[in-house]
């Protein structure tokens, strides 16, 4: 009877428990449906974009490892649309396909899409500056006090073009002792990369370098260095941060390179400001140095801060983006022409009718040379040399129906819309012939599609610096020597081609050419 009790007594006791645990999941299960609802009820209005699902911690990066990320992209712009996300690590980004969704998101009124993505952690301390400060009041009065001061000193004006010129004849002496007048190859890319360097050097601090000037290849090899290893920092970025080390990424170098960089820019400022004079403003530096004194007597009497980037961290900003990404389209430019001679005629032929041999090519023959300036602009198409391009949302917005929250990254796809079959046919094919009217005329249309600068409030600050760079530089190179293809000596790798060598920056692959004076130039001594 006491073995009966006690059994009878556990089946009570067990009884008891499992209806205490049916009661609490019951309890539970009707607390997640609650909740689920409130959430529905919370986000019924949000609605997230499509996109492909990725795996746990990496995120879809398994699916750019394989291919170009921009590539990779395209492919899911036509399956997903236009507008569309996916993870990586632990970030969300959003990938913008076409030009009528990124202008729409890039000339608004208000900055939804005006920041910059802050968990890209190798970006955000080299570009320190102005690149990829988020948006806010530092952002704001860095660009503004930039753009002013470059406007100031003539940017795009005729001091501007003599910088230029001086530099471009520099560029002609190089190129042609190095061919010794077309009779040996040679690889331009270090020339080209130098030129565009040593304008802004000379635009910020007032004086150009020699080609072999120990302070310029410093800062060009560092500069190389620099973002070719951003293109490898994206790993390190998407890993979540107890992972980095177990990763082995080590960034000993990357650190080291910055921090010797930026006491380098410090040191080139310090040495200028010794015999800065308030009422003499030679250069960029000059002039920075004068509005800060100017706002610093205005904060004392208003007891406002001046929430602004350091002077180093502008200019280092100035010769990574501005100088390196020029250097680039050079090189892109020479290639094409090298490739393309009968192109290279026409334009010659352009020249000499509107120019004539020997006056110096300024930004006002452009409407006179279209020809040349729709080469410029298949250069750029052609090249694509950044073909992502990534903003970030200021705060909770929408496009295209879709919600979007603050700090998400967005991207838009440069290298997808410039090869838009139904905007530019033939995409892959060098046709400056597409920029042209009938009646000769530009085709501005197809600059809504268009955007090798930017586009919006984050545009390139120095845009008005690189298209006379561009024009004036290889115009002149075309109006003063033959840009040729190597002669059979040329190993098969280095032969001239349109071969995309991609990282942060798309560069062009190394090649040999040749330079040949024309009959009318004589060539500096």
């Amino acid at each position: 009877m006491y073995y009966g009790n006690m059994i009878i007594s556990a089946m009570y006791d067990v009884t008891i428990t499992w209806w205490i645990v049916i009661s609490a999941l019951a309890l539970l299960a009707v607390k997640m449906v609650d909740d689920n609802s409130k959430r529905k009820k919370r986000n019924r209005n949000f609605r997230p974009p499509p996109g492909p699902k990725g795996y746990p911690i990496l995120g879809t990066f398994p699916s750019l490892v394989r291919k170009p990320a921009h590539i990779v992209f395209g492919e899911w712009s036509e399956k997903y649309g236009n507008v569309y996300q996916f993870t990586l690590g632990a970030g969300t980004s959003v990938v913008l396909g076409d030009t009528a969704t990124v202008r729409l998101a890039m000339l608004g009124k208000t900055p939804d899409f005006d920041s910059r993505c802050q968990w890209r952690y190798c970006f955000n301390k080299m570009f320190r500056g102005l690149s990829v400060l988020p948006y806010s009041h530092k952002w704001v009065n860095t660009r503004r006090r930039t753009l002013t001061i470059l406007r100031n000193i003539g940017m795009g004006r005729s001091l501007m073009e003599g910088k230029i010129h001086e530099e471009t004849q520099c560029l002609l002496k190089c190129m042609l002792d190095a061919s010794q007048d077309g009779k040996v190859n040679f690889e331009p890319r270090d020339m080209l990369r130098r030129a565009p360097m040593n304008t802004i050097w000379s635009i910020i601090f007032g004086k150009r370098y020699d080609y072999g000037n120990p302070y310029l290849l410093y800062v060009m090899n560092t500069v190389v260095w620099l973002v070719d290893f951003l293109a490898k920092a994206s790993v390190f970025d998407i890993l979540p941060s107890s992972l980095r080390h177990l990763a082995g990424f080590s960034l000993e170098t990357f650190h080291n390179k910055l921090e010797t960089l930026h006491t380098f820019m410090t040191e080139r400022v310090d040495d200028h400001a010794k015999s800065y004079e308030s009422d003499v403003t030679r250069d960029f530096v000059d002039a920075w140095l004068k509005v800060k004194k100017e706002d610093q007597l205005k904060i004392q009497d208003s007891e406002e801060s001046n929430d602004i980037s350091s002077l180093p961290d502008v200019i280092q900003d100035l010769i990574i983006a501005g100088a390196h990404s020029t250097g680039i389209v050079f090189n892109w430019a020479v290639l094409l022409l090298v490739l393309n001679k009968e192109e290279q005629d026409l334009c010659y032929r352009e020249i000499m009718d509107n120019v004539g041999p020997t006056r110096e090519i300024s930004m006002s023959d452009r409407s006179k040379l279209r020809r040349v300036d729709a080469a410029m602009h298949e250069c750029m198409r052609i090249g694509t040399i950044l073909p992502l391009v990534a903003h970030a949302t200021a705060r909770d917005t929408t496009i295209q129906g879709y919600n979007i929250k603050a700090g998400t990254e967005v991207i838009y796809n440069n290298w997808f819309i410039n090869r838009n079959e139904k905007v530019f046919p033939d995409p892959e094919k060098f046709k400056p012939d597409r920029w042209i009217k009938e009646d000769g005329s530009f085709r501005k249309e197809l600059l809504q599609h268009f955007f090798p600068f930017g586009i919006g409030k984050r545009s390139c600050a120095g845009e008005s610096l690189a298209r006379a760079n561009l024009f004036i530089v290889v115009a002149t190179l075309l109006q003063r020597v033959e840009l040729l293809p190597p002669d059979e000596t040329a190993s098969p790798e280095m032969l001239p081609e349109v071969k995309h060598k991609f990282g942060l920056l798309s560069e062009c692959k190394p090649f040999l050419m040749r330079v040949r004076c024309r009959p009318t130039f004589v060539p500096p001594q």
